[in-house]
């Protein structure tokens, strides 16, 4: 009787609600048009009163609470204004339907931490997953001045960035491939109204290089932990005159 008892047991066991992915962009440029935040979970007929909440960083109370059963949705603060409310998942069950936020036009405040919590009477699951917000450059460039008659200055100044932007500048040998970081002179990061400026200079002594060679200066912008990443590049050309040496190329843009 023991055996057959809890072989019955084991027949009625059904698993929790389980998270089964956490969407969340790794990185997305400040004022993008939207972006979708998705919690994809499955639950079982033992999850009664089911309830949907979405936390940012550390705080203790949910941002957006969902309960499907009773079609009811509560928007935090934070939140009001920010959010399609219209928006539904493409599935049929409606215990799926409200479970994403649809934010728009997100902006640098909102980066953080966001958490899913999903539970039910017979249990729950949450996960967390950051999303950055950066700035682009708002401005960018590049130029060269002669420092003597055989080294060439080399500066680049991006402004308007966020979070803190890494910059560098190097030296390009298209016959070779090669590539060798130009020796620094001077480097500034500033930060106003919470954006961030960055300039450096270096130079190279033009004796140093193979005569009449073509070169190619780059300046490259990056901000670590997201895809953004821009460059300039001035060609130029050794052993021609100070007013024929460098030749300024469309700059180069990496972002996502």
């Amino acid at each position: 009787l023991n055996v057959l008892t809890l072989s019955n047991l084991c027949l009625i066991v059904t698993v929790a609600v389980r998270i089964l992915r956490l969407s969340v962009p790794h990185s997305v440029e400040n004022g993008t048009d939207h972006v979708i935040l998705d919690c994809e979970y499955n639950y079982s007929v033992s999850d009664l009163r089911l309830v949907v909440k979405w936390f940012y960083n550390e705080n203790l109370e949910p941002i957006y609470q969902w309960i499907p059963k009773l079609n009811a949705r509560h928007i935090s603060e934070m939140l009001l204004g920010r959010l399609n409310l219209s928006y539904k998942v493409n599935s049929p069950d409606p215990y799926f339907q409200y479970r994403a936020l649809y934010l728009l036009r997100p902006t640098l405040d909102i980066a953080g931490k966001y958490t899913c919590q999903v539970m039910s009477l017979a249990g729950h699951d949450q996960r967390h997953q950051v999303m950055m917000v950066y700035a682009p450059a708002k401005r960018f460039s590049l130029s060269q001045t002669e420092v003597s008659s055989s080294d060439v200055g080399v500066s680049c100044e991006a402004v308007g960035l966020y979070p803190r932007p890494e910059i560098s500048l190097k030296l390009i040998f298209p016959q070779t491939s090669k590539q060798l970081l130009l020796q620094e002179s001077k480097k500034y990061v500033n930060i106003t109204r919470s954006l961030y400026s960055i300039w450096l200079s270096g130079w190279f002594r033009e004796d140093d290089l193979p005569e009449t060679n073509k070169i190619v200066v780059e300046c490259e912008v990056s901000i670590p932990g997201t895809d953004y990443k821009v460059s300039k590049e001035i060609s130029f050309y050794t052993g021609l005159t100070t007013s024929n040496r460098g030749e300024e190329i469309n700059p180069t843009f990496t972002s996502s």
